[in-house]
């Protein structure tokens, strides 16, 4: 099971995975 920070990690996955996503140039 995830645990008490699952969701909290889960936040943090998404956001980073956003600022890829933002910070690398679409060829």
């Amino acid at each position: 099971v995830g645990g008490p920070n699952f969701d909290e990690i889960e936040e943090i996955f998404e956001e980073e995975e956003f600022i890829h996503k933002t910070s690398t140039p679409s060829h």
